[in-house]
C-alpha cells in the first residue's frame, strides 16, 4: 500500500524503529497489549530502570473494532482519529 506510513502513523512510527540489523518492531495486537497492561507493574519498573517510561495509559493496538475505530489498552476502543499513545514491541 502506498503512503501507508502517512495513512497509518502508528504503524509507521513502529516501522521506523526497524533500523539496520535491529528489526522486528511492530504495533501490538489487542491481546499482546493487554498482556503488557496486565503485567505493567513489573514491566514498568524494568523500563524505568533502562530510561524508558512506564506502560500506564491508553496505547493503540493493531486490532480494529470497526472500520472507524480500533482497540486501545485496557480493552477500550476509540475512533481512529483519537489521540492515544503508541508502544512498539519487538519480536524475539
Amino acid at each position: 500500500m502506498t503512503n501507508w506510513e502517512t495513512a497509518f502513523p502508528a504503524f509507521g512510527w513502529c516501522g521506523a524503529k526497524n533500523i539496520g540489523s535491529i528489526t522486528g518492531w511492530y504495533l501490538p495486537a489487542r491481546e499482546e497489549l493487554n498482556t503488557l497492561y496486565n503485567n505493567r507493574s513489573v514491566i514498568s519498573v524494568t523500563m524505568q530502570q533502562n530510561g524508558d517510561t512506564d506502560v500506564d495509559g491508553n496505547y493503540w493496538s493493531s486490532t480494529e473494532y470497526s472500520n472507524n475505530s480500533a482497540y486501545s489498552s485496557p480493552s477500550s476502543h476509540y475512533s481512529k482519529g483519537a489521540s492515544n499513545k503508541v508502544r512498539a514491541i519487538k519480536a524475539f
